[in-house]
């Protein structure tokens, strides 16, 4: 596996999505990016190195209970911690990221982010080490050619961004947070 690649991962199964949309589709064909969804050829991310970065899609709200797909197929924190294990990652693994809108805030009634709900069901399944980090804001990770503007496509990667609506968008980078439990 090439150094610079990392791990998209979708803790939700091609199954799921039933013929919907897939999460992880606009990273796909990237060379920059590997997407693996829960039970690709038993265990997708069995061998996957310590070092690499593993980005986990899907969507989640602040402080939300559950995270979700593009099909409303839902997963609570410890279930996705569950998937993970089940799909084969270290438990020696160093940095994940979640992304999926808001992950790492707070909601109204409550006080703890999914970020640091799934931190903590993960650190019960063995994961002590693993550094996780969510971001505060809605996300887009958009083709490099999205924007008009760019003559040409860049198969490497994706426009990872954020921002509150399509005019006020920043680089998602900057609502990166490493969560704390």
């Amino acid at each position: 596996m090439a150094k610079h690649r990392h791990i998209v991962y979708s803790p939700f199964s091609v199954a799921e999505a039933g013929g919907g949309r897939k999460l992880g589709t606009s990273w796909e064909g990237k060379k920059k990016y590997i997407v693996v969804r829960h039970g690709d050829n038993g265990a997708p991310l069995a061998g996957v190195e310590e070092w690499r970065v593993v980005y986990i899609v899907c969507h989640t709200s602040p402080g939300g209970r559950i995270a979700g797909d593009n099909n409303k197929n839902t997963l609570t924190a410890l279930q996705m911690a569950g998937r993970i294990k089940a799909d084969g990652l270290s438990c020696q693994h160093q940095t994940m990221k979640l992304w999926s809108c808001s992950g790492g805030l707070a909601g109204p009634t409550d006080r703890e982010s999914f970020g640091q709900k799934l931190l903590k069901a993960l650190r019960g399944v063995g994961y002590d080490q693993l550094e996780l980090y969510a971001y505060t804001a809605t996300l887009w990770s958009l083709p490099d050619d999205y924007d008009p503007s760019v003559n040409k496509t860049n198969r490497s990667g994706v426009h990872k961004l954020a921002g509150p609506d399509a005019d006020h968008r920043i680089r998602a980078k900057e609502t990166r947070i490493p969560v704390t439990i």
